[in-house]
């Protein structure tokens, strides 16, 4: 099938991809927007990517992409038109994605490896990140520990606080 691309990377350094999520960050002016993108049509942006300013014909996407289904050639036309929309692609006559009659697609933008821009303070919080395993071992000892030590020390204060019968005189 397509891509096994997974890292960010740029088109024109105002769209940003991310692949693993399916998603794309537009930046005009100074306003950024998220879209998400349906898996097949992130696979159609990624193939154009991956063969920046060269023309891919629509046999290529149906075959890598819809592995030769039978409506392919209908939803590659589909793909390639929700595609435009979501990344605002309606200059006429400067496309981003530019339909070459009879041939294909090409992009007529450059593709970047990584984004232009990084924002360590709004980069936003991934829950798809695994987290660590010996880091929440060590903090599940940690509070066992913290809770034995409460228990014995509980314990052995309630002994020391018991009241001690009276002794019995001896009678002389």
């Amino acid at each position: 099938m397509v891509m096994t691309q997974t890292k960010p990377f740029t088109i024109a350094k105002e769209i940003t991809v991310y692949p693993e999520s399916n998603e794309v960050e537009l930046q005009e002016c100074d306003q950024i927007t998220h879209v998400n993108l349906e898996p097949r049509v992130m696979k159609v942006l990624l193939l154009l990517a991956k063969n920046e300013g060269k023309v891919i014909a629509r046999e290529q996407f149906i075959d890598e992409i819809w592995d030769n289904y039978e409506s392919a050639d209908e939803a590659l036309t589909q793909a390639i038109s929700l595609l435009r929309k979501k990344i605002n692609d309606s200059d006429g006559n400067n496309r981003i994605i530019e339909t070459v009659p009879k041939k294909g697609y090409k992009l007529n933008r450059p593709v970047q490896s990584k984004p232009p821009y990084e924002k360590e303070d709004t980069e936003k919080p991934s829950l798809s990140k695994p987290i660590n395993r010996n880091i929440i071992l060590f903090l599940a000892i940690v509070i066992l520990l913290v809770i034995a030590y409460a228990i014995f020390d509980s314990v052995n204060s309630q002994e020391s606080v018991a009241p001690e019968a009276p002794k019995a005189e001896s009678v002389k």
